[in-house]
């Protein structure tokens, strides 16, 4: 206020904070809502400039949010937008109601990265709705399109057709998204043409991202000598540039090496000081995956209480983000665990549940394929078996995964051997450990292996 002194602005908030007309909230203060409503009938015609300068100004913080957002200011520009979360809704509001296309569209995709980190993808999903559902040609309106499909199949909700992509951040984002869902090579190529462009326009946080999602696409494909070395290199940039979040994302890839090594104390410890740094963060998607990691980690280490405590925690924290992946990867273990359990009944529940909602021949399903094949080879029944791991090596083949194809072979062989055919199921076995040994998987990872190798010697294989 003009002509006002500090000493009075202070006085005069005391007095109105005693009488009730103004509310301390944390170190901001509020009016009252009635009061608020009051005020903007007042302002009569001025009430629309006044809206205008306000959603310039938030705006204006969004899109400098949006840079902080991926480096070593994350944390404090996190806080600062969960504390303008009301003024930001406010002001997208306004814009979308005077129809300003371009300012909504613009906004909305200043904040998606932060809806994300948040895991808010259901507001994402409603605001990017609303912004492009403005009339108008927009030159913003691509980068939306691609966040709101890409957070829409994050949410687990319907998904318009795949967008054109212009810009190259909004390239990646999709590649990482379409990584949980379908064929690989889609992403493989979105993040290869990002990853290029960043490199040629020295896009460091852009790089870093690429890479991370290299390493995810290279475990699919089970390329683990790329897995490592994308992994690596994603890390070293990413805390070169003090990105938290981007920090959390190699360790859970070196730290599935690490698991396939059987390097399991190593994988805890990667997997604890994600977790640490996820949950103090608040970034609660990047949580609910790395307690499933360590869950992973503890049915493979035959402790299965610890493992469903752990992968419990991940699917209520993943549910109440509304985070597809994370729901399916964590009744994905649970099913997992409970199978090497001896919980037949609970773990077919548990990954029949993963079929249904998955069926796009993604990770989650070939991998809960092959657990229900396991499971109806320990119930005798061969056909059932025989029908499982054959559409589990089918869905493999489709995502050049060859360690998944590997885990078909093996489970054939069990199917065979419950059949009585004991020649086949040693030469589907030796087929998978070939292949094994050329991917170069070790005793960590033949848990069926073995168990169906002792099944042939008894059976005279």
């Amino acid at each position: 206020m003009r002509g006002v002194e500090n000493g009075e602005v202070v006085d005069l908030l005391a007095r109105l904070i005693d009488r009730s007309l103004v509310v301390v909230a944390g170190a901001r203060y509020r009016l009252l809502e009635s009061v608020a409503a009051y005020g903007r009938e007042q302002l009569g015609a001025e009430a629309v400039r006044t809206c205008q300068k306000h959603l310039a100004y938030y705006l204006s913080l969004a899109e400098r949010a949006a840079l902080e957002l991926r480096g070593s200011q994350q944390r404090q520009w996190l806080s600062r937008l969960d504390v303008e979360a009301a003024n930001l809704r406010a002001a997208l509001d306004f814009a979308v109601q005077q129809g300003e296309v371009d300012t909504a569209l613009r906004l909305v995709n200043a904040l998606a990265w932060y809806w994300f980190l948040r895991g808010r993808l259901a507001e994402a999903v409603r605001s990017l709705a609303a912004a492009l559902a403005l009339a108008g040609d927009s030159r913003y309106r691509a980068e939306t399109a691609c966040w709101h499909v890409g957070i829409a199949m994050l949410a687990g909700q319907p998904v318009p057709a795949s967008p054109s992509i212009a810009d190259d951040r909004a390239r990646w984002f999709f590649g990482f998204v379409r990584s949980d869902f379908g064929d690989p090579a889609d992403s493989e190529a979105l993040v290869a043409e990002a990853l290029a462009a960043f490199q040629a326009s020295g896009d460091r946080w852009g790089m870093a991202a690429a890479l991370s999602t290299s390493a995810k696409l290279a475990s699919i494909r089970g390329d683990f000598v790329g897995m490592r070395e994308y992994g690596e290199q994603s890390l070293a940039i990413f805390a070169e540039l003090g990105d938290c979040w981007g920090q959390l994302q190699a360790p859970e890839w070196l730290g599935e090496v690490a698991e396939i090594h059987g390097e399991y104390e190593l994988g805890r410890k990667l997997g604890r000081d994600a977790l640490a740094m996820a949950e103090d963060l608040g970034l609660w998607p990047q949580a609910a995956d790395r307690l499933s990691w360590l869950g992973r980690i503890e049915t493979m280490t035959g402790d299965f209480v610890r493992a469903r405590e752990l992968h419990e925690r991940a699917l209520r924290l993943a549910r109440e983000q509304g985070y597809l992946p994370g729901q399916a990867f964590a009744e994905m273990n649970l099913g997992c665990a409970a199978r090497r359990e001896g919980k037949f009944d609970e773990a077919e529940r548990l990954l029949t549940g993963v079929l249904s909602k998955h069926p796009d021949p993604g990770p989650a399903r070939v991998i809960s394929l092959a657990e229900l094949g396991f499971i109806a080879e320990s119930r005798g029944d061969g056909r059932a078996a025989r029908t499982f791991h054959q559409d589990g090596l089918a869905a493999a083949r489709a995502l050049r995964d060859r360690r998944a194809i590997a885990t078909a072979l093996e489970g054939l062989a069990g199917a065979e051997v419950v059949d009585g055919r004991v020649e086949e199921a040693a030469r589907l076995l030796a087929s998978a450990d070939e292949l094994r040994q050329s991917l170069g998987l070790p005793v960590a990872d033949r848990f069926d292996a073995d168990r169906i190798s002792t099944a042939i010697a008894i059976s005279g294989g």
